[in-house]
């Protein structure tokens, strides 16, 4: 059969599909049926390729970082950072929020390292937990409450006073606090949060006031979060958010960059809301199980993809599979980790990766054994190791074609020859190398450094900051007004000073006190356990009667209305009151929901209705000819409109025919006598009162039982 090549790409522009190409040359030679791709995209410019080798992995960072923003792209969600590995997510990050660039990280397991993620983490961990000593140290050391070496080696002291064990009071503070953090079995370690909840009722052990004051605070704010640990994962996390204030850090940078990093919580949300273990479990434990796990296996379910309107993304590789940006950068393409090892092992050294034809037993007769194997001499497994890798190095020559052509006209590619904790030099991989070859702007490249040289990243501890510093000005800005805030809060501000301060940012301020409090509302509507049903302006006379006689049920049908179920005991009382009309000679048109007799109940068969209509005739109406049948109406009363339907209207009074000031309502009622409810004349003689214009005391009202051949007049 014929072959046909998709030899054009109409992502890319014709210089970033050469440098892919020359990546790639490996794999045409062993599948030569496939054609190099050239660009079906016409442009003026053939597009653009840096690569750059650094001296450290932190130059790499900051090099890689410098580009983006020298890229300048009219908006930041055209840039993508592409990461073989996402453990070191967190410095690209820092590095571009550094420089006041919003950045969002799609992959689920490098969020949970991020600084703000991993707070919330934090607390969740304390709140499940009373003996997660870690996480509340780490709380307890963070950028919120700021407790110092000294007092955290008082409230070990404290924890370990209270479970009687002894201590060495000269340990140096940091052998104090290995052991209160050391992950060890927990019936033998102490709880922090224990001796946090004492320190209100101690003073033996010294702590500073601030230290004391601060650690008070914090434990009455975890008590009321640890009433709600029950709660399903998502519902705590929310509540952490909202407690502690970390929602509020997350949006307190400008625009752009504080709505990512809240974007960052609210995937944490996501994460949470749409997990369920094998038992069907959401709650706090099963979840916090799940990222520890996780975290263990390295390794989070990838979700979704969403591309946020304006921040650089920063995925790997393989979620980026589909996807294109006019700009991407791919770092790290360093020997080692792009192309990196083949994880796993080998079966040689790993008894559980053994093929299942070396183990002895065939497949359908586990009693049966297979001939003797020779084991594998060294030879083989060297061979056995170097097949492996040339075929993984393959699968990683694949995905490192698949990271270029992501790119629409600019690559950004790079290397180290030093890692974060690395002893030994790495230096750029082949996939760099023939990067190198077709770059139209060679960056720094830095040669190999002397034999014997060391890696100046040791010895460094580089954390990530929480909050991440802002600009000054901004930082003396936000003072100021805190300042103001309390001024006017505490009283010591003059009223006519008011308008002086009045602006742009004082009326924005007074909008968001107007958002917040709608927004508030609706949380409330939303926990709250009852719900409030607003009446309907207009009601018809059957559904006032339901009001009034079961409240509940009423408002319950309001909220959830229900179809009538098809009666033929309606349809009778139906046909009934139809064959009064008929009766009288008068048939108005009628609509079908308000049918008039559709709600008798009492019309058990076809013999009966029959009865019904011979009693009629013989009855005290059959001679008397009403001035109105089925007389529909409208009356407002206490602000609603209640609606209707009269069966007839008669002049005269009950006792006097003749009387023509009077006027007569009557309801025909083909049940048992006293079935009927009052409350319906009553809304009927105000009806016709306000019809006819007369006063309501000059309205007889009654029900007539037609089965009975009564008359039930209302005073």
């Amino acid at each position: 059969s014929r072959t046909y090549n998709l030899s054009a790409n109409r992502r890319s522009l014709q210089q970033v599909l050469t440098a892919a190409n020359g990546v790639s040359a490996p794999l045409r030679d062993i599948h030569q049926s496939i054609k190099e791709l050239v660009t079906g995209e016409q442009s003026e410019t053939a597009g653009v390729v840096h690569v750059g080798q650094l001296e450290t992995f932190r130059d790499e960072v900051e090099w890689i970082a410098d580009e983006i923003a020298n890229a300048k792209p009219k908006r930041w969600n055209e840039v993508a950072i592409l990461l073989r590995e996402k453990k070191n997510t967190g410095y690209f990050v820092e590095a571009l929020e550094r420089r006041g660039i919003p950045v969002q990280v799609v992959s689920p397991d490098a969020l949970v390292n991020l600084p703000e993620v991993r707070e919330v983490v934090s607390y969740l961990q304390v709140i499940s937990d009373p003996c997660a000593n870690a996480a509340l140290a780490r709380i307890l050391m963070g950028p919120r409450w700021r407790i110092g070496t000294r007092d955290m080696a008082l409230l070990g002291k404290h924890a370990r006073y209270l479970v009687h064990k002894d201590d060495d009071d000269d340990a140096p503070i940091d052998v104090v606090l290995d052991r209160i953090i050391a992950d060890v079995d927990k019936s033998e370690r102490v709880s922090l949060l224990d001796a946090l909840e004492d320190v209100a009722t101690q003073s033996k052990f010294g702590y500073s006031p601030e230290a004391r004051a601060r650690m008070e605070h914090l434990a009455t704010m975890l008590r009321t979060m640890r009433r709600h640990a029950g709660e399903s994962a998502v519902d705590v996390i929310a509540r952490v958010i909202r407690t502690t204030g970390i929602g509020v850090e997350a949006l307190a940078r400008h625009a752009s960059e504080g709505g990512v990093r809240f974007d960052r919580l609210a995937a944490l949300l996501d994460l949470a809301g749409d997990y369920r273990n094998l038992e069907g479990d959401s709650s706090l434990s099963a979840f916090l199980a799940f990222i520890r796990d996780s975290e263990r296996f390295s390794q989070l379910p990838d979700t979704e993809v969403v591309i946020n309107d304006d921040a650089v993304v920063v995925m790997t590789v393989h979620q980026s599979k589909g996807l294109e940006f006019p700009i991407v950068a791919i770092p790290n393409l360093t020997a080692g980790v792009f192309p990196g090892k083949p994880k796993g092992g080998h079966w040689p050294d790993r008894a559980e990766l053994l093929p299942i034809k070396l183990m002895g037993k065939k497949l359908d007769d586990p009693l049966t054994a297979f001939p003797p194997v020779d084991g594998p001499r060294a030879k083989d497994y060297t061979a056995h190791k170097n097949l492996v890798s040339s075929l993984h190095l393959l699968d990683e020559r694949r995905l490192a074609y698949v990271a270029i052509t992501r790119a629409k006209h600019l690559v950004i590619a790079s290397s180290s020859w030093w890692g974060p904790s690395q002893k030994k030099t790495r230096g750029a991989s082949e996939f760099l190398t023939a990067l190198h070859e077709h770059a139209t702007v060679i960056g720094p490249w830095v040669e190999e450094p002397e034999e014997g040289a060391t890696n100046p990243s040791l010895g460094v501890t580089d954390y990530l900051q929480w909050p991440a510093p802002i600009d000054a000005d901004l930082q003396t800005q936000l003072e100021e007004q805190a300042r103001l805030v309390n001024r006017f809060r505490d009283g010591s501000e003059q009223a006519d000073q008011i308008d002086e301060l009045r602006g742009p940012d004082l009326q924005k301020a007074m909008d968001w006190d107007k958002d917040i409090a709608v927004l508030l509302e609706q949380v409330e509507l939303a926990q709250a356990t009852t719900r409030e049903v607003r009446l309907p302006r207009a009601l018809t006379a059957s559904q006032t009667m339901s009001f009034v006689s079961d409240q509940e049920s009423f408002l319950k049908s309001l909220v959830r209305p229900m179809p009538r179920k098809p009666s033929a005991v309606a349809s009778r009382g139906t046909a009934f009151h139809a064959w009064v009309e008929d009766f009288f000679g008068q048939r108005p048109l009628i609509d079908p929901e308000t049918l008039p007799g559709s709600g008798d109940s009492e019309i058990y068969d076809d013999k009966h209705l029959d009865a019904l209509k011979q009693a009629f005739e013989s009855g005290l109406f059959a001679e008397r000819m009403p001035t109105e049948l089925e007389e529909p109406f409208a009356l407002v009363a206490g602000g609603h409109t209640l609606r209707g339907r009269i069966d007839a209207i008669f002049r005269g009074s009950l006792a006097d025919p003749q009387a023509a000031e009077r006027w007569t309502v009557v309801d025909w009622k083909t049940g048992a006598p006293g079935s009927a409810d009052e409350l319906q004349l009553s809304i009927y003689r105000l009806a016709v009162a306000d019809i006819k214009g007369v006063p309501p005391e000059q309205i007889d009202v009654a029900f007539y039982y037609a089965a009975a051949e009564l008359l039930y007049t209302a005073v």
